[in-house]
């Protein structure tokens, strides 16, 4: 009799490892969540910094292929002082697409396969980066000299490769689509550094644990390729003393997301923190995303 519970049970936990859970978000015409998002972002020897903002998504064009939905960020507010460079950098990346309104092109299950309206964006947060730069160097006279390599960095992400990786690789819409079990992983790249995730799944509950997944050699490159874009006078003595660099860094990214679901496959709650020590920075930043009701 212990022996057939044992093996019962047994039987059972294997059953619950593999069940599968497809993440579809609903897509009804004309619906419209919006979602807050409080994040406390820690940089070193500094004190905590809190951003809040208010997304809107709405859902357009709906058809059995998939749907539009158009993600504009109406509110953005935070409290890092004007001084604070590396703050404020921080700052403009995530408010440059306040009041820009991004049409993503979604298959049946919600997942972001393109921006619909890519030149219009890029446009708009051209515009928008540049008005931000000036503010900032205004405010700080020692950026003037800064101004091209700081709004550079900012359109480096206003690809619209790197668009469609900030809309699916995480947030509100970053699940849709997979197909996901305990223990199950995946490997994504974001800015340029390979992560490899694992989810566990209850009945409202996702779990995704994340941590880099790099090589020594894809680490030289990550390197190399931010010391070209960012001191591209510097990248040739970089490039013929990398292993010495490497010696000098310490390289780790880590994060925890918890995601709670709706019936209708929309969550409605995310939490994360992420810890990164990359290139001598540290950083750590904790952020709520909830449903408005």
């Amino acid at each position: 009799m212990k022996k057939l519970f044992i093996s019962t049970l047994m039987m059972l936990l294997t059953l619950a490892a593999g069940a599968q859970t497809k993440i579809s978000a609903q897509l009804q015409e004309g619906a419209t969540f919006t979602y807050t998002e409080q994040a406390t972002i820690a940089l070193p020897g500094q004190s905590e910094y809190h951003l809040n903002s208010e997304t809107e998504y709405k859902v357009n064009n709906v058809t059995a292929e998939g749907a539009v939905i158009t993600v504009t960020m109406k509110t953005f507010e935070n409290d890092i002082p004007e001084t604070d460079m590396a703050g404020q950098m921080m700052s403009m990346m995530a408010g440059v697409h306040k009041n820009v309104g991004v049409r993503l092109q979604v298959d049946a299950d919600g997942k972001v396969v393109a921006i619909q309206n890519f030149e219009e964006v890029k446009n708009l947060l051209a515009n928008t980066a540049a008005d931000m730069v000036d503010m900032m160097a205004n405010s700080n006279p020692t950026l003037a000299g800064m101004k091209d390599a700081i709004l550079a960095q900012i359109m480096e992400q206003a690809s619209e490769e790197a668009l469609v990786e900030k809309y699916s690789k995480g947030g509100v819409l970053g699940l849709n689509g997979k197909t996901l079990a305990n223990g199950a992983t995946d490997t994504y790249t974001v800015q340029g550094l390979k992560m490899k995730s694992m989810y566990f799944v209850t009945a409202r509950s996702i779990i995704v644990n994340s941590q880099l997944d790099m090589t020594t050699d894809d680490l030289k490159a990550f390197v190399i390729a931010q010391v070209e874009q960012q001191m591209p006078d510097q990248a040739a003595m970089i490039r013929e003393n990398i292993d010495m660099v490497m010696g000098q860094m310490h390289f780790e990214m880590t994060s925890r997301s918890t995601y709670t679901m709706q019936d209708n496959g929309w969550p409605r709650s995310i939490s994360t923190e992420t810890n990164q020590d990359m290139m001598g920075q540290s950083i750590r930043q904790a952020s709520t995303i909830t449903l408005k009701e």
